[in-house]
């Protein structure tokens, strides 16, 4: 079987495809570090509290 070599402009929009793939992940990560840190303080300031408690 012969196999057929994609085009030039094939080519572009596999890396145009690829390009935007790549920055919506950039995108998603910066997000979900975002919603962790917020989740962390939550939970630092309730550890916090609990020590507060702990030490009446």
């Amino acid at each position: 079987p012969v196999k057929a070599k994609p085009s030039p402009r094939a080519k572009l929009d596999i890396l145009d495809e690829l390009q935007a793939l790549e920055a919506e992940n950039t995108a998603l990560k910066r997000q979900l570090a975002e919603k962790l840190n917020a989740e962390n303080q939550k939970m630092r300031k309730m550890l916090h509290r609990i020590e507060t408690q702990i030490e009446l």
